[in-house]
């Protein structure tokens, strides 16, 4: 009897849940057929949907490399009027491929026209201004909706700047230069970032032993992290102190030093560390917090380095 309460209790949700799934995809469907017939518009898709029982989650691709910004300011409108009209609840992502090479994403319940106007005319001039590689960009809550952009070009990562300049100009951003090719440091530098700022972190930078930069990052236009990879242990002190030489931080400007002996594989924004060698001194700060550790627990010898170089450099309350 028992078995047989549980059979019929179960058929109900299914038959529940079927109802639920097939009302929610009439709505997407929906959403899709009013986008689809927009000027400008090559192709829709829907992607990732999530379903939940109280919300209606899912990712919006809209393919509009020839549109102009009027059409991409209705497209927005549009979006907005059929999410109101066909879902009560939920965030949604919307990305927008504004060029064969470029697109802008966005989480949230609204697209904001004239801001997918501005983003759309970033973009494509940094496009153009790019004769390789791809540029994705995006705004989430996590960041204060700061628009992120990631440039992916085998051609050196001065073009890319210069390029990224072009677009953003004074506009606060992040901008992420992945390694073309795997080989080189991996950049992330948050703008406005001035051709004058670039030479001075140039000049620094290129005094850098060769081979060693994992990843250099940019605040305020002067160094604020270098990550190096040096195998060889024995030299790892003498090392690190020509580095805080070169780049001689301050207290207006400190620098994260990071270090380790051998890098994993990287993961989202992360790299996981699986050496035990590894240590991190800010430079003329005391933030800690921000920058995080990660890996393994440090050898007795790691430790000892870094409250060594964190004794002497950092300016954290004795």
């Amino acid at each position: 009897m028992l078995i047989a309460l549980a059979v019929l209790a179960m058929t109900a949700v299914l038959s529940s849940c079927s109802g639920v799934d097939s009302y929610r995809g009439e709505k997407i469907a929906a959403i899709e057929a009013a986008i689809k017939v927009m000027p400008g518009v090559e192709r829709v898709e829907v992607k990732n949907s999530d379903q939940d029982v109280f919300e209606l989650k899912f990712r919006l691709i809209v393919t509009m490399p020839q549109a102009s910004e009027q059409q991409i300011a209705d497209v927005a409108v549009r979006l907005n009027g059929a999410r109101k009209e066909h879902v009560v609840e939920g965030d949604h992502s919307t990305t927008v491929h504004i060029g064969d090479r470029s697109a802008v994403g966005y989480y949230g319940t609204r697209l904001e026209p004239a801001l997918a106007v501005a983003d759309a005319r970033r973009l494509r001039a940094i496009q153009s201004a790019l004769s390789t590689g791809t540029i994705g960009a995006g705004r989430t809550p996590d960041r204060d909706w700061l628009l992120r952009v990631e440039i992916t070009s085998e051609e050196p990562a001065g073009h890319a700047v210069e390029a990224a300049r072009t677009g953003l100009g004074d506009e606060p951003a992040e901008l992420t230069i992945p390694a073309a090719g795997g080989t080189g440091p991996n950049w992330a530098i948050m703008f406005p970032y001035t051709a004058v700022q670039e030479q001075t972190v140039r000049e620094k930078t290129d005094r850098l032993p060769p081979n060693v930069v994992f990843e250099i990052a940019v605040e305020g236009g002067a160094l604020s992290k270098i990550w190096l990879v040096l195998p060889n242990t024995a030299t790892t002190e003498i090392d690190l102190r020509s580095v805080i030489t070169e780049i001689h931080p301050t207290t207006n400007h400190p620098l994260a030093l990071a270090w380790t002996d051998k890098t994993g594989v990287r993961e989202k924004d992360a790299v996981a560390v699986y050496s035990e060698f590894h240590g991190l001194v800010i430079v003329g700060g005391c933030d800690y917090n921000a920058e995080g550790n990660g890996g393994k627990s440090p050898t007795p010898e790691a430790d000892a380095l870094e409250m060594k170089l964190r004794k002497e450099f950092d300016t954290c309350p004795r």
